[in-house]
């Protein structure tokens, strides 16, 4: 049963453990616009939505009932906690190479996953994570030379050469409408790439531009639902 977006918040803040004056000073609110919005009950403004997503990105889906983002999330409701995983890339591979040189067999992909910098709009990483066959080093393989990008007509044209690729090539069009979207800093991204190795735990950075996330998720959403992609300006 779905509860109310007051209620949501109060569990929020639990789970962060913070007291309700804690949580206004890293909201910029005043305590008490804060303790009227929890008596009403009734669902608070945009622009308080905007400063919980904005501090706390991880909460996002479950605060607006945005499950279709596909965003990794958390649920304060459940007691799950997310395993540090750390995901080495083995291949990296230009988007002409994809339909032959990819050293794994299709069936062995487990999920896409999209990484895309905070603090930079033309940073998007695709990778193919790999099933883990045998309990060992979870393995994945990035796909992309900076051709891939969410905002540039150029790059969405190949997102949509990659879509084609993973429903009319490999046949596995579920590997779209299960593909998931994170966020990290530009540091980290440029880790990931000079390491070779991405640490899961590191995804979903709390310091992002609430405009730049909308219109990533904006374009994504059209990505997994297969239909054309369009630049909203209405963000802007």
């Amino acid at each position: 049963m779905s509860i109310a977006i007051s209620e949501k918040i109060e569990l929020i803040r639990k789970a962060e453990d913070l007291s309700q004056a804690e949580l206004c000073m890293k909201l910029n609110l005043s305590l008490n616009t804060f303790k009227a919005i929890i008596k009403r009950g009734s669902s608070p403004r945009f622009d308080f939505i905007e400063r919980v997503i904005t501090t706390y990105p991880q909460y996002a889906a479950y605060l607006c009932g945005l499950d279709i983002l596909h965003v990794k999330q958390r649920n304060p409701e459940s007691n799950e906690s997310n395993s540090l995983d750390y995901w080495k890339i083995i291949q990296q591979l230009r988007m002409s190479e994809l339909k032959n040189k990819l050293v794994v067999r299709p069936e062995w992909i487990e999920k896409l996953i999209f990484i895309e910098a905070n603090e930079d709009k033309e940073s998007l990483m695709v990778i193919a994570l790999i099933k883990n066959i045998d309990n060992g080093d979870r393995i994945c393989v990035k796909i992309g030379y900076g051709e891939i990008n969410f905002q540039r007509p150029g790059g969405r044209n190949a997102l949509d050469r990659l879509r084609d690729w993973v429903r009319d090539n490999i046949n596995r069009p579920d590997l779209i409408k299960t593909a998931e979207l994170n966020f990290c800093s530009l540091e980290k991204m440029n880790t990931f790439y000079e390491t070779l190795i991405i640490n899961s735990k590191e995804l979903n950075d709390s310091h992002q531009n609430i405009g730049h996330f909308l219109i990533v998720n904006s374009i994504f959403v059209q990505w997994i639902n297969d239909e054309k992609l369009e630049f909203n300006t209405a963000y802007f």
